[in-house]
């Protein structure tokens, strides 16, 4: 069932492959080559500790942010970059070592992710630091964990207009827009409905699953 519902089939599968740990797969470890951000002409890579420690590189519903390998320098600097320039950067692309030789690659705005960093959801850890891929994941992704063959399905969810609307709009997903044009959290109603709208995401999934 997990692989024929609406969420999976409605979107563009993409199969990761279980990273070795300690000469056993484990069906939740990932291995990151890298980080992109075509906007901004950025590319980093040789993320060693997914090839050598086991506890660095993974994605965890029960985990309640999205770790990234990158100096805090980059997030202080999208922090401060203007919500109109994040739309116009687009996205930051993940590249993942998939199945079958291939390469899995996650699209996350840019504009989103800034906003779960000043919600404390998005974290960068450095370089060396850990990749992990928590519940936020779920809010663009659906996820499929196939144990016997050691391997983890993602599918880009299809948003509906007025999700979209709501994460990229005035309201900015339950922040809002400073007077210099950067993003700043606020609280109350708007931060509440943006946990709201990953919660009610989340169940549907599990939902979905179970009937």
């Amino acid at each position: 069932m997990a692989l024929n519902n609406t969420f999976y089939n409605s979107g563009t599968p993409q199969v990761a492959l279980g990273l070795p740990c300690r000469n056993k797969f484990e069906w939740y470890m990932l291995k990151l080559d890298s980080i992109r951000m075509p906007g901004l002409n950025m590319t980093q890579s040789g993320f060693s500790q997914c090839n050598n420690e086991c506890v660095k590189c993974y994605t965890d519903s029960g985990t309640s942010w999205i770790s990234l390998p990158l100096p805090q320098s980059q997030c202080n600097d999208l922090m401060n970059t203007k919500v109109d320039t994040l739309k116009l950067l687009g996205s930051m692309l993940l590249d993942i070592e998939g199945a079958n030789s291939s390469t899995v690659t996650l699209s996350l705005p840019l504009l989103w992710l800034v906003e779960q960093m000043t919600l404390h959801r998005v974290r960068c850890s450095g370089a060396s630091g850990d990749f992990i891929l928590g519940f936020p994941i779920f809010q663009y992704y659906y996820l499929a964990f196939d144990m016997e063959s050691k391997t983890i399905t993602f599918v880009d969810l299809q948003l509906s207009n007025e999700i979209e609307a709501f994460l990229g709009g005035t309201k900015l997903g339950g922040n809002k827009e400073s007077s210099s044009g950067t993003i700043e959290p606020s609280s109350g109603y708007h931060a509440c409905s943006t946990n709201s709208l990953i919660a009610i995401s989340f169940l549907q999934l599990v939902l979905q699953y179970i009937l």
